[in-house]
């Protein structure tokens, strides 16, 4: 496949003697038997292969050249910037013979001040850069050289470590905003998951690199046009010619890696600032790759959901790589007709949408094999998805691996079905089947029987090999990713990732939300999937079975906790799980309980002062625990949250007056606790024997408020009062803020010793 290059002919040539000597000597060393000559050709002699003006490769007007030894230290005293003339540089170097190398080049334009190449191994892509600015371009390469021969040549090409981002308008679209009134003159963008950090030494992003988002300021919009090869001929000099609106160059990945996805905002001004597009306009998961061209072109001034993306690759003709998505106006449907053989294939939106359309009751088994052609956008307009309350989809649907993405789905003001496909069933046909199908950025909700893929399936129906991603899905109860409900099907073979379960009542699942008897669930897999109950659902699914509750997932809880009440013997399994959100304590403050808590983190909430404090305390794990009974903490945490109280306040306990409490491997980590009376870390008032392990609290505020003039102070990093013989070992504070009104702490870990023995070791 053919390939961009940047430049015609960039010499390296030169002796290489040895590296102890310094740079200023080296030329006037004569060659000799010690000695290599190496000559690099860097680029082609019949320049770069592109459709225009802009990615060319002609602006680039220095090449940074840096030697690296064979273990990979740069020899500092070779680092050179050469100048381009006439898409020609030359660097001249000597090393010693047998010796290996690695020599790396980063050709760019300096007028630009885009990059820091003082180090080649770490390029910056700088901060506050323009948009269009085509001076960003650059190009690098690397070579080994192994100098145990009389002499090298040898030729290497430079390629873009970047993807261009474009985005246009065709000219009835230009002439349509501007008699609407708007002449774009400028535009900025920002984008998400990209890269600021690059190594020319290994071609790569460095490895410390972590993604960020970059803005790329306002500036004047590129003068020349954006040529696309729209209908994928492979021909240059027939492409399509649109308004450029957007010019930028992309950090993206390294060399041979495969797309990624980025976020895109685009703002827009006229020349006077007077007016721009309000709201700005966002693209969500648009395909970058390095050395390739992404192009979004369409309606993107008068009607911001109607547009193509195009991804070229090296940025020239290359049809079987282009990537194009059919994208919906939330308006246009067209029945489907099937072919000879009774199929109906879809390639546009429009007839997904009309097949939808026409698939509602009677016509549920009208469409019995659909096949789906290409990629789907539906430009994040709301659709009915197929079938109905009273008709389901009857048929095979084989999505052939493409994907239907950016739709809502509102069902709520049905009892049953929410979903791509509301209700399945098999009726008429062999077979029920929806198979290899991946659906993104979905938003589905209805009332029960709720899922991204089907809503509820009934009988000898199957869902198999599906994906979802990034999508929503809300009910009152048998919700999941995929499917909501299923009595007699299979669901097999799926898989779902960053998705939101959202319901109020119950029967919530990554997958599938509740199985009925008869039905078949096998290999699902799923990764980082949300559980968001109501509180009111949350408190009702961890009631204990047999003194035991075991929390099997991770929340996010919306409305007003109820503590949990609990009494006897009980064991919470959080099984490294997380909850956030709630603004109770998770147990109510009792007596006489024995309770132990295991792995589990409370994270993000705001707990105000507990419903009833009996004038003991709030905790965000328990309130208190009073008379007698035992408490048991191990490896929970409570992080990124405030605790709030009247009395006491603490992480794991306000209050205790246990036989015994036992805390271990357990912390609190930028939290807020403010009291008017005690404050603690982990444990407010203890009037138990106490001992504390293997713990930590971190940047912290602990606060007592009450005036304290001529008393003993109530707040302390870990303990605010000890009454009781406590052990502290292997207990850490580091970064926090103790405030004791007018009082002095006993230390850095306790408020104040009230009676017993405190004992700290091995701190």
């Amino acid at each position: 496949m053919k390939k961009n290059l940047f430049m015609s002919m960039l010499a390296m040539a030169g002796m290489l003697f040895a590296t102890s000597c310094s740079q200023e000597e080296l030329p006037d060393v004569p060659s000799t038997d010690d000695y290599v000559s190496a000559k690099f050709t860097i680029g082609t002699t019949d320049g770069i292969g592109t459709r225009a003006t802009i990615g060319n490769g002609t602006k680039a007007d220095k090449v940074a050249c840096a030697v690296y030894d064979e273990i990979g230290t740069e020899l500092k005293n070779l680092y050179k910037v050469v100048n381009v003339v006439d898409k020609k540089a030359t660097y001249e170097v000597r090393l010693a013979k047998g010796q290996k190398y690695r020599v790396a080049f980063f050709a760019y334009n300096s007028t630009a001040d885009a990059y820091t190449v003082t180090d080649l191994k770490d390029i910056t892509v700088k901060d506050s850069q323009n948009s269009n600015n085509e001076n960003r371009d650059a190009f690098t390469a690397y070579v080994d050289v192994d100098a145990t021969v009389n002499a090298i040549e040898e030729d290497v090409t430079l390629y873009r470590p970047f993807a261009q981002l474009n985005l246009g308008v065709d000219n009835t679209e230009w002439t349509d905003a501007e008699n609407a009134g708007v002449t774009v003159a400028k535009s900025k963008i920002v984008v998400t998951n990209v890269y600021n950090r690059f190594s020319a030494y290994d071609n790569a992003i460095v490895a410390t690199a972590e993604p960020v988002t970059m803005t790329f300021a306002m500036n004047n919009i590129p003068t020349e046009d954006l040529e696309v090869d729209v209908d994928r001929d492979g021909s240059i000099g027939n492409d399509e010619k649109f308004k450029y609106l957007a010019l930028n160059y992309l950090l993206v990945g390294d060399a041979g890696t495969e797309k990624s996805l980025t976020d895109v905002e685009f703002v827009w001004e006229n020349a006077d600032a007077s007016k721009t597009n309000n709201p700005t306009t966002h693209f969500k998961n648009i395909p970058v790759q390095r050395n390739y061209r992404t192009n979004i072109i369409g309606k993107l001034l008068t009607n911001p959901a109607t547009f193509n993306i195009i991804i070229d690759e090296d940025f020239i003709n290359s049809p079987a790589e282009d990537y194009i998505v059919s994208v919906w106006d939330g308006e246009s449907a067209t029945t489907p007709v099937a072919d000879a053989s009774g199929v109906y294939h879809i390639s546009s939106a429009e007839e997904l949408v009309g097949m939808m359309n026409d698939s509602k009751y009677p016509n549920c088994n009208k469409y019995q094999n659909v096949v789906l052609e290409s990629d789907i956008d539906l430009g994040g307009n709301t659709i009915s998805g197929f079938g109905d309350d009273a008709g389901f989809f009857d048929g095979i649907f084989d999505g052939q691996g493409h994907s239907i993405s950016n739709f809502k789905i509102d069902a709520t003001n049905r009892t049953y079905y929410a979903g791509l496909f509301n209700q399945v069933s098999q009726y008429s046909g062999e077979n029920t089947v929806i198979k290899n199908l991946v659906v993104k950025n979905a938003y589905v909700s209805g009332t029960s029987q709720v899922g991204v893929i089907a809503g509820g399936m009934n009988g000898n129906t199957v869902v198999e090999n599906c994906k979802v991603y990034n999508s929503t899905v809300s009910a009152v109860k048998k919700v999941g990713s995929v499917v909501g409900y299923t009595a007699g099907g299979t669901v097999k073979d799926n898989y779902a990732e960053n998705c939101t379960v959202t319901y109020s009542e119950k029967e919530a699942g990554e997958i599938l939300g509740f199985e009925n008897t008869g039905s078949t669930v096998s290999n699902n897999t799923f990764k980082d999937i949300v559980f968001n109950p109501t509180a009111e659902a949350l408190v009702a699914e961890l009631n204990p079975v047999s003194g035991v509750i075991n929390i099997t997932r991770d929340y996010e809880v919306s409305g007003n906790w109820t503590s949990l009440s609990l009494t006897g013997t009980v064991v919470i399994n959080g099984q490294n799980h997380t909850i956030k959100g709630i603004n109770q304590p998770l147990v109510a403050g009792t007596s006489g309980i024995n309770i132990t808590i295991n792995d589990l983190t409370i994270a993000d909430s705001e707990i105000g002062v507990a419903a009833i404090e009996n004038g003991l305390g709030t905790a965000a794990f328990i309130s208190y625990i009073d008379y007698s009974g035992k408490a048991s903490f191990t490896n929970c945490h409570l992080l990124d949250s405030k605790v709030t109280g009247n009395e006491r306040v603490a992480a794991l306990l306000a209050f205790s007056e246990a036989t015994e409490v036992s805390i271990k491997d357990c912390s609190v980590v930028d939290c807020q606790l403010t009291s008017v009376g005690g404050a603690a870390g982990l444990l407010a008032y203890t009037h138990s024997t106490t001992t504390v392990k293997d713990s930590k609290v971190e940047r912290t505020t602990v606060e007592s408020t009450e005036n304290r003039t001529g008393k003993t102070a109530l707040a302390g990093a870990v303990i605010g009062t000890v009454n009781a013989n406590t052990t502290l070992t292997n207990v850490t504070v580091n970064g926090n803020t103790v405030k004791n009104n007018n009082a002095t702490a006993h230390s850095d870990m306790v408020g104040r010793v009230v009676s017993g023995t405190l004992t700290v070791e091995n701190n």
